[in-house]
């Protein structure tokens, strides 16, 4: 359709990156969030991910998110009981 990107990060994904950097080769979409870029097919699923659920939880919590390797790192499972 000719629409331009217009989401207002020139270019930026969440993690500071350029679009055009990212080895993927496509366009990738941010989760503001987690803070993480995803290409489209792991954008959805990332949603339905334990980290991107803990980080919704941590911030209706009012706490800071976690990066994907802090989640690995600790103990989840105590916080989805």
């Amino acid at each position: 359709l000719g629409l331009a990107d217009n989401d207002g990060n020139n270019g930026a994904t969440a993690n500071g990156k350029s679009e055009d950097a990212n080895a993927s080769g496509g366009d990738t979409k941010p989760c503001n969030t987690c803070g993480g870029a995803f290409t489209p097919g792991e954008y959805r699923s990332h949603f339905r991910s334990d980290w991107h659920r803990y980080n919704v939880k941590l911030k209706m919590k009012g706490v800071s998110p976690v990066s994907e390797k802090e989640f690995l790192l600790c103990d989840s499972d105590a916080f989805f009981d």
